[in-house]
């Protein structure tokens, strides 16, 4: 679970129309929103929901006003006790949480609350949600691809379009007896064994420089 992060207006920039009356707003600035956006009452009642949060409730507009936050996701003790102090004292929170609706799967989103209107004692919360779940992912298969690169038997070294060493993993060291720090930030010739010629190394990196992966033996 994501640490709370509550801050100020200045470091947490919402859209502008959530901080406005919704019926002055056109329909479709807001339905054409990539993301969820809500406006609640001071009791944290859904007032105002825009067609994306409407869909991932599975509800009809009807039945979604008047409805709680945790009817669209999924918030813990700690996070609705926060939300609470965050329209006490005029704050703005922010943290990851998933979607917790009727229709399709649950998604990771970025959850922004604020106050509608810091001046007013019976203001609302304006929240926004952004679906972060191709990024997450993204990040786990990243992770899962440095892991495989760390832990492969075969020395794999990166290097850019010149040739120049930018990663090595712990194979490589193992298997040239070079520590990563020394032929970081040089070129891929210093691993030259006397064994290849000029052209061995031009055909990588001429390889290199069209963006492929090159595999060879030295």
């Amino acid at each position: 679970m994501a640490k709370l992060t509550p801050g100020n207006k200045s470091v947490t920039q919402h859209p502008h129309f959530l901080h406005t009356n919704p019926n002055a707003v056109p329909p479709s600035l807001i339905d054409h929103f990539h993301g969820f956006a809500i406006t609640t009452d001071r009791h944290s009642r859904i007032v105002f929901a825009n067609r994306a949060a409407i869909q991932a409730s599975g509800l009809s507009q009807s039945e979604l006003l008047g409805q709680s936050l945790d009817v669209l996701f999924d918030l813990t003790p700690e996070q609705q006790t926060s939300i609470a102090q965050c329209l006490r004292r005029k704050t703005v929170l922010a943290f990851e949480t998933t979607t917790q609706g009727k229709a399709g799967p649950a998604l990771t989103v970025q959850l922004s609350v604020s106050v509608l209107d810091p001046a007013s004692a019976d203001s609302g919360l304006a929240v926004f949600a952004i679906d972060i779940s191709g990024l997450k992912r993204a990040i786990e298969e990243q992770t899962q691809l440095v892991t495989a690169v760390e832990h492969a038997a075969e020395s794999i070294i990166v290097t850019d379009s010149a040739g120049v060493i930018e990663y090595v993993n712990p194979a490589f060291e193992k298997i040239t007896g070079y520590p990563r720090h020394e032929v970081i930030g040089r070129n891929i010739e210093l691993l030259d064994s006397g064994q290849h010629s000029k052209a061995f190394f031009s055909t990588i990196i001429d390889s290199l420089q069209q963006g492929e992966i090159s595999q060879c033996r030295m």
